[in-house]
């Protein structure tokens, strides 16, 4: 029977001033819901994009200050939001899930609840999700919503693949 809430992070991607900045902000928002009990277990999820190392291996260094290493699960292989669902998928398929909680940006609710859902339509898993509102320079927000909103519409021309 699963029984299990699992909370996942996603990396970003995005560097200002050479600092992942967007993936600490989601990684704060993940360590402050874990430690509110609800979760059994955290995945970080993110792969080689624009740093040196993966940036699951980044975040592993930072959540297990506050979080039990035997409780964090590491998916170091994705470069896109695609591969975060698929992957976590994998890396999950053993567990014992009634929901997952996906921490991200909330600039990237659109496309990310559309890719996360479609790949877990057909897993009895109840997905929920926790946004970060960056404070952001006016132009760089601007261009990331713009850049999000033609991810989206270029997902639904293309479909998942």
């Amino acid at each position: 029977m699963a029984s299990e809430k699992i909370l996942v992070v996603l990396g970003s991607g995005i560097l200002i001033k050479g600092m992942p900045k967007l993936m600490m902000e989601r990684i704060y928002r993940a360590i402050r819901l874990f430690k509110t009990g609800e979760y059994k277990k955290i995945v970080l999820s993110g792969g080689i994009v624009n740093l040196p190392l993966p940036e699951a291996e980044l975040m592993r260094v930072i959540v297990s200050e506050k979080i039990d290493i035997k409780k964090i699960i590491i998916e170091d292989k994705s470069q896109n939001t695609i591969q975060n669902a698929i992957f976590v998928w994998e890396k999950l398929q053993k567990e014992k899930i009634k929901s997952i909680t996906i921490v991200s940006s909330k600039f990237h609710k659109r496309r990310l609840e559309h890719i996360f859902n479609q790949v877990f339509s057909h897993k009895k898993i109840e997905i929920k999700y926790s946004y970060v509102k960056h404070n952001l320079p006016p132009m760089l927000e601007l261009k990331l919503k713009v850049n999000e909103l033609l991810y989206y519409l270029a997902l639904l021309v293309r479909g998942i693949k």
